[in-house]
């Protein structure tokens, strides 16, 4: 997991509250049609109902409009998020990268 950090502080968690309100609820999915498209169709993401958990990540930053709005949701990996994988956010930079260990990770140790 990485924090996001933008220069905007209070106006970004306006928009990122509105975000979480248009798509809490919605259906985790990775299909086959959504890996080989390769452009943004605003209206295809605006209302979709499913999304993969790195499709949500970039249709947030996107919503939040410090990603390129041109490339689709669906072609980030979680491996996009990472350091490694060098993403560009406009006005915004990821902090470092922390594990997060679960209940269930812990019982065999």
């Amino acid at each position: 997991m990485r924090k996001l950090h933008h220069h905007l502080g209070e106006e970004l968690h306006k928009h990122m509250l509105k975000f979480i309100k248009k798509t809490i609820g919605r259906q985790y999915s990775c299909n086959a049609i959504k890996i080989l498209r390769k452009n943004s169709s605003e209206q295809g993401e605006e209302y979709q109902s499913e999304y993969f958990c790195s499709e949500l990540i970039a249709k947030a930053y996107k919503y939040l409009k410090i990603l390129d709005r041109s490339k689709g949701s669906n072609t980030y990996w979680p491996v996009d998020f990472t350091v490694r994988g060098a993403m560009t956010l406009e006005g915004s930079y990821l902090g470092m990268e922390r594990v997060i260990l679960l209940k269930k990770h812990l019982r065999n140790v």
